[in-house]
């Protein structure tokens, strides 16, 4: 595990990622959205150009090709690689547009850079690709958070006997 390194899945424009930037931690950075890597990346270049910041333009996937993520037009941070998402945030009023985007397993992600010493995850209903990556790997995160999408009781309960199985304990 590498104790300066943080990766944020699911950057957005970049309000996370830039706290820990400042705080002095290398940060891969990985945001499927074109227009708001393009966006996020001018806002942090100066990080990019020192090297603190790797940003990567991709969705986490369960293969490595290429997948169809649907732009939220109406509230950016809902956007998504999941139709369920996509059907929940129609009952909610927005709209999306389908693109398709480059996606990697966050296997493949964490063998190319690393375990880092902090995990965010918050990538509207695929949070848990990455959980079960970390499957893989001996070493895990010392810390982790993830947005859990689960909506039934059932469900949650899995995914915290994954996180247990993970070796977290607090939660």
């Amino acid at each position: 595990m590498d104790k300066n390194l943080i990766i944020d899945v699911g950057v957005h424009t970049g309000e996370d990622s830039e706290f820990y930037l400042k705080k002095g931690f290398r940060v891969i950075g990985i945001e499927a959205n074109p227009d708001i890597y393009e966006d996020t990346k001018k806002k942090l270049g100066a990080y990019i150009e020192t090297g603190q910041l790797i940003l990567l333009n991709v969705a986490v996937s369960s293969q490595n090709q290429s997948v169809t993520f649907y732009v939220n037009l109406d509230k950016s941070f809902w956007s998504t690689t999941s139709l369920d998402f996509v059907r929940r945030n129609e009952f909610f009023g927005t709209s999306s547009t389908a693109i398709t985007v480059e996606g990697r397993t966050f296997e493949n992600i964490l063998q190319e850079f690393g375990i880092p010493y902090y995990l965010k995850v918050d990538i509207e209903g695929a949070d848990i690709l990455c959980l079960q990556a970390l499957h893989k790997f001996e070493t895990k995160p010392q810390f982790l958070s993830i947005e859990s999408a689960q909506t039934s009781w059932n469900d949650l309960l899995a995914e915290l006997a994954l996180l247990k199985e993970l070796g977290y304990k607090k939660f």
